[in-house]
């Protein structure tokens, strides 16, 4: 994501670039909530709620002024991801996570998703070396080891 931005700087764009979960202060503890170990037994919708919670203020603050002001707006993770993970690596379904999404969001899609496939094994150990982490820290350590291949 950030060698797209550079381009698109350099190309003489305003580049807004965000994540989910996080990407404002209340979406960061969101996400810090979503990765404790000690919410690994959090239930699927209650999983789901807090994504859309952190979303719905990612889009009042940084999405939505972002798209205002006339930037692109790059974001690691949308619906899409909440689609994957908690519709389907969490057996909710399409339909919830998209009603979710309707009413939180106001039906609010991307112009373009890039999907990243990569290496279900590989996955999940680049978060955590990245956070410092080892391999087995973490909510999302926990979770069954189908997972992965489940939403790929």
């Amino acid at each position: 994501m950030r060698k797209l931005s550079a381009a698109l700087r350099a190309a003489g764009h305003k580049v807004v670039e965000t994540r989910e979960p996080g990407g404002t202060a209340t979406g960061e503890k969101i996400r810090k909530v979503l990765l404790d170990s000690s919410t690994a037994g959090l239930a699927p919708l209650a999983e789901m709620a807090l994504m859309f919670a952190s979303r719905a203020q990612h889009i009042a603050e940084v999405i939505e002024p972002g798209l205002a002001a006339g930037s692109i707006v790059l974001c690691d993770r949308f619906t899409d991801s909440t689609e994957a993970y908690q519709g389907s690596g969490r057996k909710l379904g399409s339909r919830p996570v998209l009603e979710m999404h309707r009413v939180l969001c106001g039906n609010l899609r991307p112009d373009l998703t890039i999907l990243m496939d990569s290496n279900p094994a590989a996955s999940l150990t680049r978060p955590r070396s990245r956070a410092g982490r080892a391999p087995s820290a973490g909510a999302l350590a926990k979770r069954p080891p189908g997972r992965p291949q489940t939403v790929r």
